[in-house]
C-alpha cells in the first residue's frame, strides 16, 4: 500500500529573478529552514511564486507579490508584502513566514474535508502564527501534517535590533586633513538607526605665534540618530541630528617651559547621506556631517594669549563600508 503514496513537496520560484531582493536562493533557504518536511493528504507538488512589484508613483510603495498553488494548479493563497525599506533577508523571512502560516492553517481548514478552499486574497502584511496545540509536542520539530500543528516558537512581533560596524575614510575640516573613519551602529528597525563614529585625522592644525609654534590634534566623536527612507530598490537616503564631542590636544614648541594639554569641544548639528545595499548585511554609504561648536572646557594659551582658536564650524565627509554582524 505504501507504494501508492505520493510524497508532498513545496517549490518556491520567482518571476523577477533580476530584482535580487529577495534573492531566490536566500528565499529557498529561509522557506526550507522554517517549513521543514511537509506532509499533506494526497501528496503532490505545491508551488509558490513571488515577484517584486515597483510603485514609481509612491502611492502604495514597493511590495512582493506571493502566490501559492496546490498540486492541481489551483490558486490557494495570494499575499502582497510591503517592502518599506526592509532588508532582502527580512523579506525572505517574511515569505517563509507566510508559507509556514498557510500550511499550519491548511491543516485545520475545510479543504481537507473535501470542501472547496477559498483563496486568501486579503492584503495581510504580517501573518500571525497560531498558538501551538498541546498535542503537537509529540511530533518531530519542523514536521507538518494535514491534521496537526507543529510546536514551534511564534515569530517575533518586530525585527530585533541589528548591530554592526563601519569602516572608511574621508575628510575633516578641522584640522583640514584626510581622516580614517570607524564606528558602530544599532539598527532599531527598518527606518531608525543609532551611529557612534570616530575620525582620526592624518595631520594636525598649527599656528605660529612669534617664535612659538602651537599644534592641535583633534579626535572628533559623533553620536547620531538617522531616519532612513527608500530611494530605489537597493538605495536609501538618511537624515538626522548629531552630537559632537571633539577631544583636542594642544602643544607648543619654541617657548620656554612649553607643555601640552587636553580640552573637549561640544557641538550640535546634523548628518545626511545615501547608502547602497551590496548584499545581506553589507552596504556602502556616503556621509556628510555639519556641526557648530557650542562650548569648550578650556583655552590654550601662549604667553597669556589664546592660540589654536580654530573654526567653531566643523564639517566631515566620508565613504564607509557597513557590515551588520548580529543578529
Amino acid at each position: 500500500m505504501s507504494i501508492g503514496v505520493q510524497p508532498t513537496e513545496f517549490h518556491i520560484e520567482t518571476d523577477t529573478p533580476d530584482a535580487l531582493c529577495p534573492e531566490l536562493q536566500l528565499t529557498r533557504d529561509a522557506v526550507t529552514k522554517r517549513l521543514g518536511r511537509l506532509e499533506v493528504d494526497g501528496g503532490g507538488t505545491w508551488q509558490g511564486r513571488y515577484s517584486t512589484v515597483h510603485d514609481p508613483a509612491g502611492l502604495h510603495g514597493d511590495s512582493v507579490h506571493l502566490v501559492i498553488t496546490d498540486p492541481s494548479g489551483k490558486e490557494q493563497l495570494t499575499r502582497d508584502l510591503p517592502m518599506r525599506g526592509e532588508s532582502c533577508a527580512t523579506m525572505a523571512q517574511a515569505i517563509a513566514l507566510v508559507v509556514d502560516s498557510f500550511f499550519r492553517d491548511f491543516g485545520q481548514s475545510s479543504f481537507r474535508e473535501g470542501k472547496e478552499a477559498t483563496p486568501a486574497n486579503e492584503a495581510a502584511v504580517t501573518p500571525v502564527a497560531p498558538k501551538p496545540e498541546a498535542k503537537a509536542a509529540s511530533q518531530l520539530p519542523g514536521q507538518h501534517t494535514g491534521t496537526a500543528l507543529v510546536k514551534s516558537p511564534a515569530p517575533p512581533s518586530r525585527v530585533p535590533p541589528r548591530l554592526g560596524v563601519a569602516l572608511g575614510g574621508g575628510y575633516e575640516s578641522v584640522p583640514s586633513s584626510a581622516a580614517l573613519a570607524l564606528g558602530g551602529f544599532a539598527q532599531l528597525g527598518p527606518h531608525l538607526r543609532w551611529d557612534l563614529r570616530a575620525a582620526v585625522p592624518a595631520a594636525r592644525a598649527s599656528q605660529v605665534y612669534g617664535a612659538a609654534t602651537a599644534k592641535l590634534f583633534v579626535l572628533p566623536v559623533r553620536l547620531s540618530i538617522a531616519y532612513f527612507t527608500p530611494l530605489a530598490a537597493k538605495m536609501q537616503l538618511f537624515l538626522g541630528p548629531e552630537f559632537l564631542t571633539s577631544f583636542e590636544q594642544g602643544s607648543g614648541t619654541g617657548v620656554a617651559n612649553g607643555h601640552s594639554g587636553w580640552r573637549e569641544s561640544f557641538g550640535l548639528g546634523g548628518r545626511t547621506g545615501a547608502v547602497v545595499r551590496l548584499g545581506p548585511g553589507l552596504a556602502l554609504a556616503a556621509n556628510f556631517s555639519l556641526e557648530g561648536v557650542l562650548a569648550q572646557t578650556r583655552q590654550f594659551l601662549v604667553v597669556e594669549q589664546p592660540v589654536l582658536e580654530v573654526s567653531p564650524v566643523r564639517a566631515s565627509a566620508s565613504i564607509e563600508l557597513w557590515a551588520a554582524f548580529f543578529p
